[in-house]
């Protein structure tokens, strides 16, 4: 299925866990749900979600939708079971989990205009991949 989705800026992928807005077309492509917030198109069509009203569906397979929930039970689509841990704060085990949340802060480093210190780089490294300690103070809440 050839198709390009237009997104503003303000629609973020749903792994950050940050969706402004779950209006817009959606359709399975290789058993994903798609969603297209904005606009969706190719070489001689687009559908836009200003003028979904418009429109009979499905066009090209694509549907509009007010929210995901809304989507997934019209395509009888479940979510894949989440890579991500339980707690968004627990510890990765694995090296290559490391391995990966430091390419990650790397990449991020690049992207800056102004570039932290090494020693700043590093510190946010051990942050994301070390478990926290309780302070004295937490420790003595606990055990009141």
């Amino acid at each position: 299925m050839g198709y390009c989705i237009k997104s503003g800026m303000e629609h973020q992928s749903r792994k950050t866990g940050i969706i402004m807005s779950e209006k817009g077309f959606y359709t399975i492509d290789d058993n994903q749900l798609i969603h297209a917030p904005e606009s969706v198109g190719g070489k001689d069509w687009s559908i836009w979600v200003k003028r979904h009203k418009e429109y009979k569906y499905p066009v090209r397979g694509w549907y509009y939708f007010e929210t995901r929930e809304e989507a997934k039970k019209f395509f009888n689509y479940e979510d894949p079971p989440d890579e991500s841990p339980d707690d968004p704060f627990q510890i990765p085990d694995s090296i290559q989990e490391r391995e990966r949340i430091n390419q990650a802060i790397e990449e991020w480093v690049q992207t800056l205009e102004i570039k932290p210190k090494e020693e700043e780089i590093t510190r946010l490294k051990e942050m994301a991949t070390t478990p926290a300690r309780k302070t004295d103070q937490e420790s003595a809440r606990t055990k009141n």
